[in-house]
């Protein structure tokens, strides 16, 4: 089995409810860095770099198949569940390797989780 490509984008936001119905949705948030969601690789980021999708497939077809071998598959009850998938400030800004922009970034990423944490009711 061949992995695929595991997406670059921003930030997506996509709520999900289960026909059986729960006190409180319950959170599953993803974090994505360059090439990667953090998630279901034991949430060991890789430090890839990547500023064009030319680079995720090319790193895809030369480490995919040995870290699919080693995913982590996120399995999950029967439920209401609220999905959370966005790259943090410092992950989007890392490609430019600018010490002022990881600086601001580093400042940025609590920030977004706890908007993410918020929206989910947390």
């Amino acid at each position: 089995m061949k992995a695929k490509h595991f997406g670059t984008t921003v930030a997506t936001l996509a709520l999900l409810a289960a026909p059986l119905a729960q006190a409180a949705p319950q959170v599953v948030e993803l974090n994505q860095a360059p090439c990667q969601f953090l998630e279901s690789e034991h949430g060991a980021n890789q430090g890839y770099k990547s500023t064009k999708i030319q680079d995720c497939e090319a790193i895809d077809a030369k480490t995919g198949d040995e870290r699919l071998a080693k995913s982590k598959t996120i399995s999950l009850k029967p439920g209401e569940y609220v999905y959370f998938s966005y790259r943090r400030p410092s992950d989007v800004f890392a490609p430019y390797g600018s010490a002022a922009l990881d600086a601001m970034a580093k400042e940025l990423d609590p920030l977004f989780e706890k908007i993410v944490h918020d929206a989910a009711g947390k």
